[in-house]
C-alpha cells in the first residue's frame, strides 16, 4: 500500500533525499512482534504503524507510545 504521507514524505526536497529514498524499511517491533515498517535517513524518520489510520494512539495504542519513546 502507497501512503500519500509516504509519497510526500519521499518528494520533499532535502539534503538527504537521496539517501532516504533509497534506505531500506526494517521492522519496528513492538513487545516481540513486528508493529509496523520503519525508513530512516539523518534527521528523517518515517514509521508505517500497521493496523493504524490517521489516529494511531486510538488504533495502537502500545505502538504509540513505544515510537514516542524511541
Amino acid at each position: 500500500m502507497i501512503l500519500g504521507n509516504s509519497r510526500w514524505v519521499h518528494a520533499m526536497e532535502w539534503s538527504g533525499q537521496k539517501e532516504f529514498a533509497t534506505s531500506l524499511e526494517v521492522p519496528f517491533v513492538v513487545d516481540g512482534s513486528e508493529a509496523g515498517l520503519l525508513k530512516r535517513y539523518g534527521p528523517l524518520t518515517f514509521l508505517k504503524v500497521h493496523d493504524a489510520g490517521h489516529m494511531v494512539p486510538m488504533d495502537q495504542p502500545k505502538t504509540a507510545l513505544e515510537m514516542l519513546k524511541k
